[in-house]
């Protein structure tokens, strides 16, 4: 019988251990806001967390000129970059990831005009990665 209870003991220590250590907060990562607190402060003023937590691009508080600037050198701008050619997926990403507003509203219709030119077979997946990351 104490062997059986040292066993039972072992295995909810090894539970206990094994749940506390590898079930932290850590960020996956392809995390935005995770890239964004340690990567760039000069980016942070511009990130604020949304009713679930996540942090999304707010870029409403500058004008479309500025905001088209600061969006080049953004974590939100590479990863949605990188998604293009899915840019239905890409159109999500931008709807989950920057804030309702002027910008978001150009970034949309930016979008809708390069997969325009893709389908068409003016551009090709590249050019249109690099004319959503630069806006160009």
């Amino acid at each position: 019988m104490d062997k059986g209870l040292l066993v039972i003991v072992a295995i909810g220590v090894a539970i206990i251990y094994f749940a506390t250590n590898f079930s932290g907060d850590k960020p996956a990562d392809n995390d935005i806001s995770w890239s964004v607190s340690n990567k760039n402060d000069k980016l942070s003023p511009y990130y604020e967390e949304d009713v679930l937590g996540n942090r999304v691009l707010n870029l409403s508080k500058v004008s479309l000129d500025q905001a088209k600037s600061i969006w080049i050198s953004t974590p939100t701008a590479q990863k949605i970059s990188s998604i293009v050619p899915d840019f239905d997926l890409a159109r999500i990403e931008i709807e989950n990831n920057v804030v309702e507003g002027a910008f978001r509203q150009y970034l949309l219709q930016f979008l809708e005009k390069i997969e325009g030119r893709f389908q068409s077979g003016k551009i090709q997946s590249d050019q249109a990665q690099k004319s959503i990351l630069n806006l160009r």
